[in-house]
This record gives structure tokens, sequence and C-alpha cells, in this order.
């Protein structure tokens, strides 16, 4: 049995594009072969205006995952034999914490192999553990692993090869992202994700561009400095469905980025069919190729990208195309297959 020990941050309930809905059709889909253990972050959730309320509902938020929590881990512990697996994979992120688990399962089944899976940038490496920090971490599994080749150069270097670091990928859900059909006037540009994107960079393109409309995602983040330019339309944070709604409308997906590993962004946006212009940086060309993207360093790069696109119906046809093929490539049933090849 592989036991998947996954962490739902408040923004992923109810999601369909981060990793507890991926373990979920895994085991859906395996349901011999995965066993799901979620636990929940402990962070406020606001359900309502009332201070006094909201935190009476968090409280028993807490305490009710936090109880599912530890029984489904102690019966793990109680069932786990030689052969199981587990996999820890919100590993190397001091909040979830699982090393203290690794450590209990290493202690009490020695045998069973544990795997323990990194999502954060080496940028964000770099500021959340000192050197000796991975030594520490690593000593309890048996090996990482990771949704991009940049991270697991990275993670070689930390931990002086120490433990093997296999690249997996991040799936997408193509049965839930899938455009819709909707009417279009004309091209449209969607951004969407906040981690590692580069904002001054991307209203330099915005303003370089005026007669192209953009549609910027901005969640929870602030995009005040972009509401001056007549051809962007700011939203802030949506359901789910809105938001697959907005990528219908759309035919390019901008992603301008500092770093990446594996994102959910880029991958939902190629499974809704969507031409790819994007930063080359960290793992991007794992998930990406000259098929569907163009990829870019400067701001000059984007605007001939998006100007190429947008004036080409043709070629964008032809990379929408490609990306709805890549897309298909990152399945869930293929990252079972790769996750059964190196846990062999």
């Amino acid at each position: 049995m592989k036991y998947l020990v996954c962490f739902m941050w408040n923004n992923l309930r109810a999601n369909h594009a981060g990793f507890p809905h991926i373990c979920r059709l895994l085991q859906e889909k395996f349901p011999s072969d995965y066993t799901v253990i979620m636990d929940y972050v402990r962070g406020k959730m606001s359900y309502m205006a009332n201070p006094f309320f909201n935190r009476c509902i968090n409280y028993l938020d807490r305490r009710y995952h936090a109880s599912v929590y530890h029984n489904a881990i102690k019966r793990m512990m109680d069932r786990l034999r030689d052969d199981d697996e587990v996999f820890l994979l919100e590993y190397l992120h001091k909040e979830a914490n699982q090393i203290e688990l690794a450590k209990v399962i290493r202690e009490t089944s020695p045998k069973v192999k544990i795997f323990g899976l990194a999502h954060l940038t080496p940028s964000a490496m770099e500021n959340s553990f000192m050197q000796n920090e991975y030594a520490q971490w690593t000593q309890p599994i048996d090996a990482y692993l990771t949704l991009g080749s940049s991270l697991t150069t990275f993670l070689l270097d930390k931990t002086n090869h120490s433990v093997p670091v296999y690249t997996l990928f991040h799936p997408v859900d193509n049965a839930y992202f899938y455009p819709l059909e909707v009417e279009k006037k004309g091209v449209t540009v969607i951004a969407l994700g906040n981690l590692q994107r580069n904002y001054v960079l991307l209203e330099e393109v915005v303003k370089r561009m005026p007669n192209v409309k953009f549609v910027l995602c901005a969640g929870y983040s602030d995009f005040s400095s972009f509401k001056k330019y007549p051809n962007a339309t700011v939203l802030g944070y949506m359901p789910e469905s809105e938001l697959r709604l907005q990528l219908s409308k759309a035919d390019i997906s901008l992603n301008v980025m500092d770093d990446t590993v594996g994102s959910n962004a880029i991958t939902i946006s190629m499974a809704m069919h969507l031409a790819m212009v994007v930063s080359d940086v960290g793992s991007i060309r794992d998930y990406c190729n000259e098929d569907n993207t163009f990829f870019c360093r400067e701001v000059d790069d984007y605007v001939r990208a998006i100007s190429f696109l947008s004036e080409d119906a043709v070629a964008l046809d032809k990379y929408k195309s490609a990306s709805a093929k890549r897309a298909g490539e990152l399945s869930v049933e293929r990252f079972n297959e790769l996750v059964n090849s190196i846990s062999a």
C-alpha cells in the first residue's frame, strides 16, 4: 500500500488543481494501491462577519480535522507492513512539519520506504533552511521527490547526493479542466498564479501592448497599479468554476515568473487549450515545449510572442492544440506509472 500523507491548505479546499485533489483521484482510480491521509492547515478562515463566531468555528474546525488526521495516522501506523510505502507530500516545509512523522515511522517501521515530496522553489528553500538543516530532514527518509528538475539539481547539491532525488511532475485533472463553449471576441491574454511572479515585468508588458486585452487574476494580491490600464481587467479571488470560465474565454496564458518548479497555473492553462507565453526560468521546460510555448526573458520577448499569436490565427490554433496534447501527457494515470517506477 502507498500511503499519501497530504496537507490541505485553506486555498485548496474544493479545488481541482492542487495536490490534495490529485491524491483523491489516485485513490479513486487505484483504490487497492493508495490510501490518502489528509492533514489540514491550522490557519484561520473567515466564515462570517462576527469575529467571535469566526473564532469559534475555526476552533471547532481545527479540532475536528486534527482528530480525523491523528486517527488516520494511528490506523496507518497500526497497519504498516514492511513492503508499504509512505509519501509525505509536503516535505521540506516547516509549517507542515512532516519531518516529525518521518522520524516516528523510521523508528517504528524501519523497513517501510519513506518518500518526501518537496514543492518549494530553490530560492524559497534558501530563505527557509540553513545548510545544516538539510541533513536533519534527509536522515529519516529514503528519497526525495520533486515536481521539477531545477529543484532536483538543487536538492542533490544540498544533500551531497546522500539519498536519491526523483523528478515527478504536477498532474492535471483533464476531466475537469477543459475549454467550455463560450462566445469569444478577439484574442484575450490571461495571467494567473501568485507564487514567484514578477509583477513589475508583467505591468511593463501590459503597458507596452495597449491594443491587447489582458485579464489579470489577482487572487488576494494587490493589483491596484494595473487599474490605470484600460486594456487590463483585474479580477480578485473567484470560485474555481468562474476561473474555468475565464480561462475558456482566453487564448493565451501569460506567466511572468522569477522561478517555478511545478505550477498548476501552467498545467491547467494547457489543459484549457491556451497558447503559452512564459518566463524561461526554473523547471518550466519540464512542462512546456517549443510546440506550444514562447520562452521569454526580456519584456521585448513577451511583446513579440503575444503580438505574433494575436496576429496569426492559424499559428495561435496550432499552439493551442499543442497545449492540449501536452496536458494529456500530464495525466494522473501517467503520474501513477511514474510513481510505480521509482518505488519498485
